[in-house]
């Protein structure tokens, strides 16, 4: 029999994994499980490294998670609107391939050391990196989350959010796990060359950066038929703003996530 004539395979799934049936999905989902890990093993190591290491300081490490998110806080609007004005499928990657390279020069600079066995990575260097990061994680977020429209049908949407939420919080689980495992393990292998266990752990994120470019050039995506001017994008930030003025509802969310943002998900920030 030719591989023509060879049925081809039909994916089943279960009810409440209905969402993987859509092909670019499934590509999607796979590629942020590996590189969400990927990103919290990274951030992880980082805040130790700050802390442990280059500063031992309190301040010094919520400068930098500060670093890390005031470029979001700051570009979100305009980069919500570029993700309703432009191809998402573009700026996603654009965006992984610069975070990408953030990754790589993080671990250069951790896993190059001088004479006397220290890292080359200094708190300032970190703190532009963690600057750098936030910038294109500001266009990233928006990009991903609209994406999903062009992934699934809307009868899978739902199911595809909750996914993509579960995908999150098991990143977030596990990715801190493995690097605190890398950082005391490899730390002793080699001793002499200090934070060579959290310079692992910025090669290791570098190389998950691989797993979700993957599933992103393997998508087939139909441009959408039509997509907003450019010029509009100021008319776009108005009017969600406004959407948000006018329903309660929608600001009572807003306001539950703000009193989470600011007292309840720093403690990750202070763990080490």
């Amino acid at each position: 029999m030719d591989d023509a004539d060879q049925p081809k395979r039909v994916w089943t799934f279960p009810e409440s994994l209905r969402a993987l049936r859509n092909t670019n999905y499934r590509l999607f989902i796979s590629g942020q499980i590996v590189s969400l890990t990927g990103s919290w093993v990274q951030s992880t190591a980082l805040s130790w490294l700050v802390y442990n290491l280059l500063t031992q300081s309190s301040f010094y490490l919520g400068l930098l998670n500060f670093a890390l998110q005031i470029p979001v806080l700051l570009l979100g609007l305009p980069a919500g609107a570029m993700a309703d004005t432009m191809s998402r499928h573009r700026l996603l990657i654009i965006s992984q391939l610069l975070l990408m390279v953030q990754s790589i020069v993080l671990t250069v600079l951790t896993l190059t050391h001088t004479a006397e066995g220290m890292p080359l990575i200094t708190i300032w260097s970190a703190l532009a990196l963690a600057v750098f990061a936030g910038t294109f994680q500001a266009f990233d977020l928006p990009a991903r989350q609209a994406f999903l429209l062009e992934m699934v049908t809307r009868e899978d949407l739902q199911n595809a959010v909750a996914l993509n939420s579960l995908t999150f919080n098991m990143a977030r689980i596990i990715g801190p796990s493995i690097a605190g495992i890398l950082i005391a393990q490899l730390g002793e292998i080699r001793p002499h060359e200090r934070a060579f266990g959290e310079g692992m752990c910025f090669l290791l994120n570098t190389l998950t950066f691989g797993a979700v470019l993957y599933s992103l050039f393997r998508m087939k995506v139909q441009p959408l038929a039509e997509r907003p001017e450019p010029e509009s994008r100021v008319r776009y930030m108005l009017d969600g703003l406004r959407f948000v003025n006018r329903r309660p509802h929608v600001k009572a969310l807003f306001g539950h996530l703000s009193v989470m943002a600011l007292f309840g998900i720093p403690y990750l920030m202070i763990m080490p």
